[in-house]
């Protein structure tokens, strides 16, 4: 659903729940938000369940380019609007809104900057004076595909989820790029808990196939409410991500209610060894799936993103007094 807006502010509370039964009804997402410098958020995630597009991981404000990448469209939160974010690229120059640099687009706003950096250099970039979660979409030819689909999910079950590298559409399998490479799912729940589960190829319960490039593993959702699901892959040269999101419908009434919390530390996402294949558990059942049958890496029909569109509009929007 949509965000509408009065003369006297944004919706109030009490139509949360009718936006959110309707949400649920056409299995969509409903997010709130608080206040007007929250809004990039929401729009960026619509933007992420809608198109799907490939990510890099941001850690610290830094992320890692490589030459397969044609561009970057980077989504960098800041406090307020008196915030000068700066970009650095690999070789220590820094860019801002007043001096981008040749080639680069930069579009200042109240709760975030818009910036478009064509071939960046590979290696490593740095955003500066940033806050809150920052986004980097990318165009490339190599990402991280997936069947998961946003979907909704019964809770206190174990979904199986699916990843591998793809290139042109087709899954990549070669060994001295897999061998490097660690395939990890990030969950982070209602509660703001980030939970991480490392994928495997090596026909455990859940994969399939053992070297057939595609990635599997099962996750453990309890927890009503809203979750987002980030896969990544890394390597020394590349790093890829892509975000999914899902909701964990309540028990029926009757049934057990979600069991507490589990005392179970995060799972650290280990050096993948072609070597190693690590020791199912005896008891483990098979998973649940978000999709029933992972098929080949599908047909990506590259488009131009318009995040610069969509972020657009809603700034214009939200600076126009009459807006409805």
């Amino acid at each position: 659903p949509g965000l509408r807006r009065s003369s006297s502010g944004w919706m109030s509370a009490s139509d949360s729940g009718m936006m959110q039964a309707m949400a649920e009804a056409t299995h969509g997402l409903f997010r709130v938000a608080p206040t007007d410098k929250d809004l990039h958020a929401v729009f960026a995630t619509f933007f992420e369940s809608s198109k799907s597009p490939d990510m890099l991981p941001i850690d610290g404000g830094r992320f890692q380019a490589d030459s397969s990448i044609e561009e970057v469209n980077i989504v960098a939160s800041k406090e307020n609007a008196g915030v000068q974010v700066s970009l650095e690229d690999p070789d220590g120059q820094r860019h801002s809104a007043d001096k981008p640099g040749t080639g680069i687009r930069w579009m200042p706003a109240a709760g975030f900057d818009l910036i478009t950096v064509p071939k960046p250099k590979p290696g490593t970039w740095k955003l500066l004076s940033t806050s809150g979660q920052s986004k980097a979409y990318i165009v490339t030819d190599l990402g991280i595909a997936t069947d998961t689909i946003n979907a909704d999910l019964p809770a206190n079950t174990e979904p199986l989820v699916n990843a591998w590298l793809s290139r042109d559409g087709v899954v990549v399998t070669q060994k001295e790029i897999l061998a490097s490479t660690q395939f990890l799912a990030e969950v982070k729940r209602p509660d703001g808990r980030i939970t991480k589960v490392s994928l495997f190829d090596n026909a455990d319960p859940g994969d399939k196939i053992a070297g057939d490039g595609i990635y599997a593993g099962s996750l453990d959702v309890y927890l009503p409410g809203a979750h987002e699901l980030r896969l990544i892959a890394r390597n020394p040269t590349f790093e890829r991500s892509v975000i999914r999101y899902f909701n964990v419908l309540p028990p029926a009434p009757g049934t057990t209610p979600p069991v507490a919390e589990p005392p179970v530390a995060d799972t650290p996402a280990p050096t993948p060894t072609p070597e190693v294949t690590p020791t199912p558990e005896p008891e483990q059942q098979a998973a649940d799936t978000l999709d029933d049958t992972p098929p080949p890496a599908p047909e990506k029909t590259e488009e131009p993103l318009n995040l610069w569109v969509a972020l657009g509009v809603f700034e214009l929007d939200k600076e126009t007094p009459n807006a409805g």
